[in-house]
């Protein structure tokens, strides 16, 4: 009994042999490919930022020896696809993030400003509807009589009774007020916390400054089934003295850090 091979020998070429031309996967582009994929991780978390740059270099690098070695190894295209998701996250992760910061330091300051002029104008009562919750806030449609109903006398006392409340009511023709900076303090829970520093210079009889201060103010936002758009309340407020070489350290007490 005779065999024969199913494949005629001359069907294929001595250069198109597939047993001559397999070449072996370079682990080297697989490894470019899984640091492509984890870089994709600075999207979520700051911690990963530096994940990219290494997934950068590494998967250029690879790509560039195996151009030089395409008879000898394959997987060029899992080191560019690795090298192309470095790039996405190298530029996106921070481009997403910093963006995200502006807007959120630009919606809280809108009410940081809002809190302290209503103190500066003594309009005492809309400025603790501020602090309210922020489903309180929308229940009752920022109405500043109706949150103080709800919120009860005694936590209105305490508000009125603050320093930071009591030393700068109603003397906003005294002041001068310099917002300094914010720090955006992450998401917990749904909800985004900033940080806010304001400067302020209080003016005396003479037109000469009497003292100066630090306020500093945490806001917490949300977004909500019972409000459109993103709510802010004033979560804490205070002031100290304001020392210029130590405001950067006060301003780490404050936060926390």
């Amino acid at each position: 009994m005779s065999t024969q091979s199913p494949l005629p020998s001359g069907l294929f070429s001595e250069g198109d042999d597939p047993a001559l031309t397999y070449k072996p996967i370079s682990p080297m582009s697989v490894v470019s490919l899984l640091l492509g994929i984890a870089a994709v991780g600075a999207f979520f978390s700051g911690y990963m930022w530096a994940v990219p740059p290494v997934a950068l270099v590494v998967a250029g690098l690879t790509s560039r020896r195996l151009e030089q070695a395409r008879d000898e190894y394959a997987g060029q295209f899992l080191a560019k696809l690795g090298l192309l998701l470095s790039v996405i996250a190298l530029v996106g992760a921070p481009t997403i993030h910093f963006t995200k910061r502006f807007i959120l330091g630009r919606e809280s300051r809108e009410v940081a400003d809002r809190f302290l002029d209503l103190i500066l104008e003594n309009k005492i009562k809309q400025a603790y509807a501020l602090t309210a919750r922020l489903d309180i806030q929308a229940s009752a449609q920022d109405d500043a009589d109706e949150i103080q109903k709800r919120m009860g006398r005694e936590p209105y006392m305490q508000f009125v009774q603050n320093s930071a409340v009591q030393y700068f009511q109603g003397k906003g023709a005294d002041c001068q007020v310099t917002h300094q900076r914010f720090v955006y303090e992450g998401r917990d829970k749904g909800v985004e916390k900033v940080v806010h520093m304001y400067v302020i210079n209080i003016y005396n009889q003479a037109n000469e400054i009497g003292g100066t201060f630090s306020y500093f103010m945490v806001l917490s936002g949300a977004v909500g089934s019972e409000w459109q758009g993103r709510r802010w309340m004033v979560e804490s407020y205070q002031t100290d003295p304001y020392e210029a070489k130590e405001s950067k350290y006060a301003f780490l007490r404050a936060i926390g850090l």
